[in-house]
């Protein structure tokens, strides 16, 4: 029964300079915002788009998911929706088009076991998975077309029930937290080959009792926020950005004082401009509101706000204006505004989208802002025709891009067989215009196609380079 009650990402785009190369740019469109909610009781994901003034979530379609979906993830990108399948072990692939908000499907793979949680490093390159029940996590890698590749690039065994896996925003260590084992594993990420290294300190121990489930990162600075299933808390953690480990700063209660009901905590999110935190109480049922101080990144409690039965999972849009929650036990999902100034939720409506509501994931998709498809592109009907046969490089390249707030950037360039064959950047930037040329000399033609792709902390894209000889 509904309650009622009184990203941005990093813009990036490249300019690649060639001979008689034809140029293309994708048509300026307003934000289009979606939502996703794995049903798990109906073997489906329910996909809505939502309205950017209200709120309101107006359904779209219902695609069939079968085996129990639950955790869902996208990529940097926003190219591909990632679904795990608990009761069949198994994760599926699905292209979204940012036009309508449907789902193609693109393949499956088997898992490990049970998969509670997915996310995927900030490359997009790879896909993180935990698994509560057999106490593992397993690293898969992401195909250019968004395909799961289902042989894994790392497999572990962790503590106790893992409940979360993720990496941090520059990419360079990875976390997973395990509720039953009340333990933080920390390692460091390869992005390139999406193998993983247990740190100097390979973990970090909570008081007892505390439980850590999920984990989040502040967009800009070293701080990680985790929420403490049974510890009934959010604890603040300072990382070290050489060595990789967590540090506490602060435990804080998710719960108003003086109550003495049951309660676990589930979920845990932060505002885009980094202003607010929301974590969720089942039990409680609320979802609790914390300012987070820009001069210390601690946490300040603002107050609690019921919500549907069981919040197991919420998640704000990118644009940082509402909060959905997902009622697992009551089939609801309801909407807040939030307050940009003062944190504070102001219920807007609830709505039933299904049996067990178990994921809720927002999209936008901006096309008035330079980002994947809006890069600059070879025509794809006359491709790109050099004049230099059978070499299609005339001895450099130059590569332009802009990014829109300071990021660590990485430009390399690919082969047809996935080779990497030439690094141009790998660095950090302040925010601004750039130009790197590729010194093409040498460069073997093999199959006439190449990959340009720029990686920074938010976020990838891929340029295909067909290169035609010239006539």
């Amino acid at each position: 029964m509904c309650i009622t009650q009184s990203l941005n990402p990093v813009v990036a785009f490249l300019l690649l300079s060639f001979s008689a190369c034809s140029l293309i740019q994708a048509a300026d469109s307003d934000t289009t915002y979606y939502i996703y909610v794995s049903l798990r009781g109906d073997d489906a994901v329910a996909v809505y788009k939502m309205n950017p003034q209200a709120g309101f979530p107006e359904k779209i379609y219902i695609e069939p998911v079968s085996g129990g979906p639950a955790s869902l993830a996208t990529d940097p990108s926003k190219n591909c929706l990632f679904v795990a399948r608990r009761s069949s072990n198994a994760i599926s692939a699905y292209k979204i088009n940012p036009a309508t908000g449907r789902l193609t499907f693109i393949n499956a793979i088997p898992a490990v076991d049970n998969p509670v949680y997915i996310s995927t490093d900030k490359s997009g390159r790879f896909l993180l998975s935990a698994y509560y029940g057999a106490s593992k996590a397993a690293v898969y890698p992401i195909g250019t077309s968004g395909e799961l590749l289902g042989t894994a690039t790392t497999t572990i065994t962790t503590e106790l029930n893992p409940h979360a896996i993720v990496t941090d925003p520059e990419n360079r260590f990875l976390y997973i937290t395990n509720m039953t084992g009340n333990a933080i594993l920390q390692y460091q990420f390869d992005s390139v080959s999406g193998t993983i290294t247990a740190l100097e300190q390979p973990e970090v121990i909570p008081p007892d009792g505390m439980g850590p489930r999920h984990i989040v990162f502040h967009s800009s600075k070293n701080i990680a926020y985790v929420i403490n299933e049974t510890g009934n808390s959010v604890t603040v953690y300072r990382l070290n950005n050489t060595t990789g480990t967590l540090t506490e700063v602060q435990t804080i209660s998710t719960l108003p004082a003086g109550y003495s009901g049951t309660n676990k905590c589930a979920d845990i999110h932060i505002t885009p401009d980094n202003g607010f935190l929301y974590a969720s109480n089942r039990g409680h049922e609320s979802i609790a509101a914390f300012k987070i101080n820009p001069d210390n990144d601690s946490l300040m409690a603002i107050g609690n706000y019921a919500t549907v039965s069981t919040p197991r999972e919420f998640d704000i849009d990118p644009s940082g204006t509402f909060l959905y929650a997902a009622g697992e036990t009551s089939d609801d999902l309801a909407w807040y505004r939030i307050d940009k100034t003062t944190g504070v939720l102001d219920s807007i409506g609830c709505i039933d989208v299904g049996t067990t509501p178990s994921w809720v994931l927002t999209i936008g998709f901006d096309n008035s802002t330079t980002h994947t498809n809006a890069f600059l592109l070879p025509d794809e009907n006359s491709s790109c025709k050099l004049i230099n046969a059978p070499n299609p490089f005339s001895g450099s390249t130059s590569i332009s891009y802009f990014i829109d707030k300071p990021s660590r950037v990485k430009i390399n360039i690919y082969n047809v067989t996935g080779q990497r064959i030439s690094n141009l950047m790998d660095e950090k930037l302040a925010s601004g215009f750039y130009t790197v040329d590729w010194n093409t000399a040498g460069i073997p033609a093999d199959n006439a196609v190449y990959f340009c792709r720029l990686e920074t902390s938010y976020g990838w894209d891929i340029i295909k380079l067909v290169c035609l000889p010239g006539e």
